[in-house]
C-alpha cells in the first residue's frame, strides 16, 4: 500500500512528504522512523494496542518502522507525546539538572 498524503513528524513536527514513510525511511530534521504507529493517524495511547483499529496486528515498539496495511500519516502530532519535541531539548534539560555549582 503506498502513502498518497504527508504529515507531520510526530517527535518533532517536521513536514513530511508522501513519499518519506516508506519503510526504513526516517524524518530528516530528528531521524526517528517515519513508517511507525507513532506517525500514524490511527495511533491513540486510549486503545488496546494503542490503536483505533482493531483488526492491526500488535506493534511492540510504537517509535519503530513496521509494516502496517492500515498506516495513515498523521496531520499533526498527537498521542503520548503530543507536544511536538525541539531536538536537543532533552540534552539541555539533563545539562541543566547536572550544572555544574559554582
Amino acid at each position: 500500500m503506498s502513502v498518497r498524503k504527508g504529515g507531520v513528524c510526530w517527535n518533532c513536527a517536521g513536514t513530511l512528504e508522501a513519499g518519506e514513510y516508506r519503510r526504513g525511511e526516517s524524518c530528516g530534521n530528528c531521524r526517528f522512523d517515519t513508517r511507525s504507529c507513532r506517525n500514524c493517524e490511527l495511533y491513540d495511547p486510549n486503545f488496546n494496542n494503542h490503536c483505533r483499529e482493531s483488526a492491526a496486528e500488535p506493534v511492540a515498539n510504537k517509535e519503530s518502522s513496521n509494516f502496517c496495511e492500515y498506516f495513515q500519516p498523521n496531520a499533526k502530532p498527537k498521542g503520548a507525546g503530543s507536544t511536538a519535541r525541539t531536538p536537543g531539548a532533552g540534552k539541555a534539560a539533563f545539562d541543566a539538572l547536572f550544572k555544574k555549582k559554582d
